[in-house]
């Protein structure tokens, strides 16, 4: 995952970057701003694949750290095994009793059933966040099987998309093909982004889902889209978090607490689309 941790100051020598990777200690290239490790397998890239996917498909529970200790126990060892844990897995985790146990399997197994958008944005496509697979599913290609043939002419053709980014988008889709045959083959359903629109009512609205709702998330992400409002990342952007929770130590909950961003719950999301 491309990842900004802040600024240098100008200076007037050449800016010496690092040559090798501080995780696997592989060669490092850079692309544009982009510093990159040239290892494939790198256990930093690795990790931060899984745990993206953790985050925007919105498996609750497991955190950063937890994450870390799973993978220095070998419970898991590439995004794929998430779908191979069982309840007895999680067990062998530091602090963790049966009942968070059964609800960490649970969680998981919830995101089995995503949106396309989710989906893509989930197994991080290089260049391509909820909104940017909104854009190209709103263009017409509303299946896996079609956004997993996409071409960088099909890309460029819609407003937004550069050459060059139309290009590495495509690269790293062709990437994830193997990743996306993995999880498919584990069950993981994607379903096709088909929705009727019936009202504006939500347009310009950003929102994200997170925790607990009473439904399979696709059902709300359907509903903001069928009025118009589209999902996005938390970000200072967003207009509301969609939480049936209180309090939560979810990354998105947290963020958003910390950027002041409005919550609703799923019965003051139906209330905002009727009022509106």
């Amino acid at each position: 995952m491309q990842t900004s941790t802040g600024t240098i100051e100008k200076k007037q020598s050449p800016f010496d970057y690092p040559h090798f990777c501080p995780s696997c200690h592989e060669p490092t290239t850079l692309e544009d701003i982009w510093l990159k490790c040239t290892n494939e397998n790198c256990p930093a890239k690795n990790r931060e694949e899984i745990l993206n996917y953790i985050q925007k498909s919105g498996i609750d529970d497991i955190s950063d750290k937890r994450l870390q200790e799973m993978l220095e126990k070998k419970l898991i060892s590439k995004l794929p095994d998430l779908y191979k844990l069982t309840p007895e897995s999680f067990l062998k985790l530091d602090k963790v009793k049966e009942k968070l146990a059964v609800k960490m399997y649970e969680n998981i197994q919830k995101s089995k059933t995503q949106s396309l958008a989710t989906f893509v944005s989930s197994i991080g496509i290089e260049g391509v966040s909820v909104a940017k697979s909104e854009k190209i599913i709103q263009n017409g290609f509303k299946t896996l099987e079609q956004f997993m043939n996409l071409t960088s002419a099909d890309l460029m053709k819609i407003d937004g998309f550069a050459e060059k980014s139309s290009q590495s988008i495509v690269a790293s889709i062709r990437k994830k093909r193997a990743v996306v045959e993995e999880l498919l083959n584990q069950g993981v359903l994607v379903q096709e982004d088909e929705v009727q629109r019936e009202s504006l009512r939500l347009e310009g609205k950003k929102f994200c889902l997170t925790g607990q709702l009473s439904q399979p998330r696709s059902i709300f992400e359907n509903l903001i889209k069928s009025h118009g409002g589209t999902l996005a990342n938390v970000s200072k952007n967003l207009d509301y978090l969609v939480t049936n929770e209180l309090e939560s130590q979810s990354s998105k909950f947290l963020k958003a607490k910390k950027l002041k961003i409005p919550m609703i719950n799923e019965n003051q999301l139906r209330e905002l689309i009727e009022n509106e």
